[in-house]
């Protein structure tokens, strides 16, 4: 989504830009010439008195301008995952962690833990989520031990708060 905001800022300050030198060139040209040049304004002046706000045209585009609006306000609102976690501040300097290497290696380490498979870690605001199939009959041991595992590796990085850890691991076909 972070692309697609990006592209959508991108979009609208083109536009931004385009009508403004338009608009300046348009003035500039109107005034030497004493008419419009550049810009049907006359065009648009005559539309604007034969349709007014409540004809049906004009309504379609108020809702469309009004449906892009808060798309753009919901997309630009909306929480992302974090690009960074936070370090401890036991000294003066500030310390943050890319949360794609941590990541991956939570994924090392979940790999190195016995008995599990195909794990996947996604670390979020407060949790750190696994995912993964084990061969143990006890699944629910397993879970405990891996999340015991990845938390103690967790606890071992100066990490501002330890996240919590939620492993859901499912019995192996294998």
């Amino acid at each position: 989504m972070r692309a697609l905001s990006r592209v959508f800022a991108a979009l609208i300050g083109l536009l931004l830009v385009v009508a403004g030198v338009a608009l300046a060139v348009e003035a500039t040209l109107s005034y030497a010439a004493g008419r419009s040049v550049l810009l049907p304004l006359a065009t648009w002046l005559r539309y604007g008195r034969e349709h007014p706000w409540g004809t049906g045209a004009v309504k379609i585009a108020e809702l469309v301008v009004l449906a892009v609006g808060v798309l753009m306000l919901i997309v630009t609102l909306r929480r992302r995952k974090p690009t960074a976690v936070p370090g401890s501040g036991r000294s003066q300097l500030q310390v943050s962690f890319a949360r794609r290497p941590l990541e991956s290696a939570l994924v090392r380490l979940a790999d190195r833990h016995g008995g599990v498979e195909g794990v996947s870690v996604r670390l979020r605001r407060r949790t750190v989520a696994v995912r993964g199939a084990t061969l143990a009959t006890d699944v629910d041991a397993a879970s405990d031990r891996l999340a015991a595992g990845l938390g103690d590796g967790l606890a071992r990085l100066p990490l501002a708060s330890t996240p919590k850890v939620n492993v859901k691991l499912t019995r192996s076909r294998s």
